[in-house]
């Protein structure tokens, strides 16, 4: 993680699954790599999600669990 944490197990339970971990480049572009961004409420699909992190450039996850979004 470049920035912020991973999603914690709790966060994978119905109801607690609006964390997301942002890419570098999604956060580079749309967010101009903003800092102060982790912790905040950014809306996805019509819901608001807490970022919790931001992947390095680079960087991809194959996920084997649904904890919330991945960009």
């Amino acid at each position: 993680m470049m920035l912020g944490r991973d999603f914690l197990p709790e966060e994978g339970q119905p109801g607690r699954d609006h964390e997301v971990i942002l890419s570098h480049r999604l956060w580079s572009r749309h967010f101009a790599e903003d800092r102060t961004l982790l912790g905040r409420e950014i809306q996805m699909s019509g819901e608001l999600y807490t970022v919790v992190g931001i992947l390095p450039p680079g960087y991809t996850i194959a996920s084997t669990h649904n904890y919330g979004y991945r960009w």
